[in-house]
């Protein structure tokens, strides 16, 4: 049996244009909504990041930006 390798890759996906809210959920909605992001049908991975995933997560990670940026 060969051995198995795993491999970590490392990548820069973007950042919000702003540190506000609106600007760091329109982030998240973009990339969290890509089909290769989250590997799900369209409706529940819209559903998920539109109802569950932005809405909560939004403030919190808009705080860390402002954070990071200054």
């Amino acid at each position: 049996m060969e051995d198995q390798k795993t491999a970590i890759l490392l990548l820069n996906i973007g950042s919000p244009t702003g540190t506000g809210y609106f600007k760091v959920a329109t982030y998240l909605s973009r990339f969290l909504g890509e089909r290769r992001v989250i590997d799900m049908p369209w409706l529940f991975r819209k559903t998920l990041v539109n109802c569950i995933i932005v809405p909560f997560r939004s403030f919190a990670s808009s705080s860390r930006y402002k954070k990071l940026c200054t």
